[in-house]
């Protein structure tokens, strides 16, 4: 008897523990999905205030700086008449930001129109917009400057240069291409190059 109860019990163990593995990963799974996903949208959020960080720097103090792309999504690069815009888009099952609603991380406006304070406000235009989908939500990061006034003066930083875009693999070049007047706007022309 003692010889067929031990591989009962073996069985029933293994049973045990492969019941045990199951449970895990189908509770832990999701969970570690929605942390890799969370990661994600940190990420490209992090990437952005570095990028705007080195502009702002070159924008002020002159030269040049090169910044690595490290997120996994396609960094677009577009121009207007009168400013440049980065653009990211990601796509995960859960968002950490409101849909619907332009989330500022500088606690500016998102509307590029509306003109700032100088010394009260900051140039700089940092916003995140999910828009849910069928599964997912789709997170548009935009990252463009608006104009800021001071005693009578406006104060602009215009990234200039093609339409381009690139990923992991690439570098962006923001070079500071000239300081110049137009009326009573100051002009901060920086160039885009994503190498």
């Amino acid at each position: 008897m003692r010889g067929q109860s031990e591989p009962i019990v073996a069985v029933l163990m293994m049973s045990i523990i492969i019941g045990v593995i199951f449970l895990v990963y189908t509770w832990g799974a999701p969970i570690i999905q929605r942390s890799q996903e969370k990661s994600v949208l940190y990420r490209s959020e992090e990437f952005l205030k570095r990028l705007n960080d080195n502009i702002k720097n070159v924008a002020n103090n002159g030269g040049s700086k090169i910044v690595n792309i490290d997120v996994p999504d396609i960094i677009i690069f577009t121009t207007a008449p009168g400013y440049g815009m980065f653009t990211v888009e990601t796509e995960v099952r859960s968002s950490i930001y409101t849909a619907d609603i332009w989330t500022s991380f500088t606690g500016n406006t998102c509307d590029r129109n509306e003109i700032g304070k100088w010394m009260n406000e900051t140039s700089d235009i940092l916003c995140a917009f999910s828009r849910e989908g069928s599964g997912t939500f789709r997170t548009t990061y935009i990252l463009t400057y608006r104009d800021l006034t001071a005693n009578g003066k406006t104060y602009r930083i215009d990234l200039i240069g093609p339409e381009q875009s690139g990923g992991r693999t690439h570098n962006i070049l923001i070079r500071q291409n000239r300081v110049y007047s137009s009326g009573d706007t100051v002009i901060s022309e920086i160039k885009i190059s994503i190498l």
